[in-house]
């Protein structure tokens, strides 16, 4: 094949060209020389102070040990997924009520006139997961829908082990189905899958 003049080959893009006393930079990482310069941030790109050091380090060195024991996991979970974030304010014209059914703890949220019934399965992974943090949503989800729902506070592992809570989420259910309203049963991560083992 023959070759083209070398006036008649497409110029190299400017940032490509390197001259012999410019540093090159490899495929990952930084470039040559500047190595040894990289910090090691707090995970929000800001270099720790000499306090902050030794505080991340404690904070790591309690994650491992949450991570592999499992009773320390099991806290640590429940810790952070039961921590208040914003208030989760019930909409107008939505009524709170604690209540059992089939014998199983939970909460109604209702509007006055209600004219179908709705079975909402909280997340958690099985194992944490606060119905107040759900006021917020389901209240909404009562007004579009102008429902009735109740949030099961079903069973949670591992003081509970499977299959208390499709247990405890089917017998909600069985109940609740004999009302004389449009049932519908909705969740949201580990009450999604509850909500699908509930409806097979």
């Amino acid at each position: 094949m023959a070759e083209l003049p070398r006036n008649m080959l497409p110029e190299q893009p400017v940032h490509q060209r390197h001259t012999g006393n410019q540093r090159q930079r490899p495929a990952n990482g930084p470039p040559r020389g500047f190595e040894n310069n990289q910090q090691q941030t707090d995970g929000n790109g800001h270099l720790p102070s000499a306090f902050e050091k030794p505080v991340l380090v404690a904070k790591r060195v309690v994650m491992k040990r949450d991570i592999q024991d499992p009773e320390h996991l099991v806290r640590h979970l429940r810790k952070v997924m039961n921590a208040p974030l914003l208030p989760s304010l019930l909409p107008s014209g939505v009524s709170l009520r604690y209540a059992r059914v089939a014998d199983i703890p939970g909460q109604w949220l209702t509007t006055a006139t209600p004219t179908v019934t709705l079975l909402f399965l909280h997340g958690g992974a099985f194992v944490g997961g606060r119905l107040d943090t759900y006021h917020n949503f389901c209240g909404r989800l009562a007004q579009a829908l102008n429902a009735r729902i109740f949030l099961a506070d079903y069973r949670l592992a591992p003081e509970h082990p499977y299959p208390a809570a499709p247990d405890d989420a089917l017998s909600v259910y069985r109940e609740l189905i004999d009302d004389s309203r449009p049932l519908v049963v909705a969740g949201d991560s580990a009450g999604g899958n509850l909500t699908l083992v509930t409806l097979l």
